[in-house]
């Protein structure tokens, strides 16, 4: 098995569509995509399932962002009482952050 591993991963190069490398999580979206394409009787277009993927992953990007950013300032005010000059400087540091 060990073997067989270590020829996949030798062999087996990224996969990349639009200069992009795809994340296994990406390409389960495109695989889906083109499925329900298929499954409604249409053709599945490359391009179409990209733009999907692609605002799913800004999507979750920016989810992240949010809940960081929401994270850090909780964090921060628990520990503390702020002026309102700190928490000024404190909510442009996270935003630059997230």
């Amino acid at each position: 098995m060990k073997q067989l591993k270590s020829r996949i991963f030798k062999r087996v190069k990224p996969k990349v569509l639009n200069n992009t490398y795809i994340t296994g999580e990406s390409l389960l979206e495109l695989c889906e995509a083109y499925v329900k394409a298929i499954n409604q009787g249409q053709v599945p277009c490359i391009e179409s399932a990209w733009t999907y993927v692609s605002k799913n992953e800004c999507l979750r990007a920016i989810q992240s962002a949010v809940d960081g950013y929401k994270d850090a300032l909780n964090q921060a005010i628990s520990e503390g009482v702020f002026s309102s000059e700190q928490l000024a400087s404190l909510n442009t540091e996270l935003l630059n952050q997230a």
